[in-house]
């Protein structure tokens, strides 16, 4: 029970939000709830079920125990999946696809659709027999040894299947409140007589028919179109007019209040958007700070561009004035230099001649 109340509030969003024309789930069978243990096998492995999320064509969908899950095709058809049950999603009808195939592996599966195209067909198939419709409300249940279907509005088409082989020579149409069942030991002989038995429903298995049906969320039957939201209510379920007319009520009112919530909570933000405007109006914006720390930035690069350049300035004045000084320094450390050189120079000369004399001397003085 809790966890059927657990998916109860987004079963409800999603069933709002799916009210328009614009529909995410087109062509797709989307999730729409389940409880209990519920898992998607594919080529990318095994995922667990979400309320949302599409199953593609090739996938398995398969529920455990006290476990089951509704599944929507743009508003025209509602597959419930119940216990214990495995069923491989064969085809969708979308572009090209004119058809949408189902193949029960075990377990049962009840499916309402409603009225297709001309060119159109829904199909649940299983060991023994391929069940095909138009626009109907029916289950289909699957075990080790036979295979079954309850027809509860319009009529389906059963044809047995044999090796593997749909044997299309043998067709039976089975009615409304009306059931057919192929045994696997009894397929050769429904093949040879060219016949499939037909009852009628107990009043029993009736009663838990519509007993399992009725268990369905309501959030998820509004997803149908108005008319099979209608046949399946009224015609499926035997639900008396006022009953019927109380809940479709009850639908637009929830419908009206999800769209006046979120109005309001629009309305709440747009006040929030103005206060927060209104606040800002006195104070400069984000682009006018972000050009004040720009030109702060600039001024503050010519300030130093102009302090470099005044100290190079100085420096070259400084080095003008001191050219001529160190210039006449230098010549007169070269002249003062020129006069020592020419004074050794005379010095050694004078040496070198008093030498030659004293050496001359010293010969005349010998002879």
């Amino acid at each position: 029970m809790k966890k059927a109340l657990m998916f109860f509030t987004p079963a409800i969003l999603a069933a709002l939000l799916g009210c328009g024309k614009s529909e995410e789930g087109a062509n797709t069978l989307v999730i729409q709830n389940y409880i209990g243990t519920v898992s998607i096998q594919g080529g990318g492995g095994t995922r667990a079920a979400e309320i949302g999320a599409p199953v593609a064509a090739g996938e398995t969908i398969v529920t455990a125990g006290i476990s089951s899950v509704d599944l929507v095709y743009n508003q025209t058809a509602l597959v419930r999946i119940n216990e214990n049950t495995t069923v491989r999603v064969d085809s969708v009808i979308a572009g090209m696809k004119k058809s949408t195939d189902l193949s029960l592996q075990k377990g049962s599966v009840f499916n309402t659709v409603s009225k297709l195209k001309e060119n159109e067909s829904f199909s649940v198939s299983t060991p023994t027999m391929v069940v095909a419709v138009r626009g109907t409300s029916f289950r289909v249940s699957t075990d080790a040894n036979s295979s079954d279907t309850d027809v509860l509005s319009g009529t389906v088409k059963v044809n047995p299947v044999q090796g593997g082989r749909v044997v299309s020579e043998v067709t039976n149409l089975v009615g409304e409140n009306s059931r057919a069942e192929i045994k696997r030991d009894q397929v050769r002989e429904i093949i040879k007589n060219r016949k499939i038995a037909v009852a009628a429903i107990n009043a029993a298995r009736m009663q838990k028919l519509r007993d399992d049906l009725n268990r369905i969320d309501h959030a998820v039957v509004d997803r149908l179109n108005p008319g099979l939201r209608k046949e399946f209510r009224m015609k499926v379920l035997q639900m008396r007019q006022d009953r019927y007319e109380m809940m479709e009520k009850q639908r637009d009112e929830r419908i009206k209040k999800f769209f006046e919530k979120k109005k309001q909570e629009g309305a709440r933000i747009r006040a929030r958007f103005m206060e927060k405007r209104q606040a800002q109006q006195g104070k400069p914006s984000l682009f006018d700070r972000l050009r004040e720390k720009q030109k702060e930035i600039d001024e503050k690069r010519r300030e130093k561009k102009k302090e470099r350049a005044e100290k190079i300035k100085e420096k070259k004045e400084n080095r003008t004035e001191l050219r001529p000084e160190k210039k006449n320094n230098l010549f007169e450390k070269l002249r003062e230099k020129q006069k020592e050189a020419a004074a050794k120079r005379k010095e050694k000369k004078e040496d070198l001649q008093k030498k030659r004399e004293e050496a001359l001397k010293k010969r005349l003085g010998g002879k």
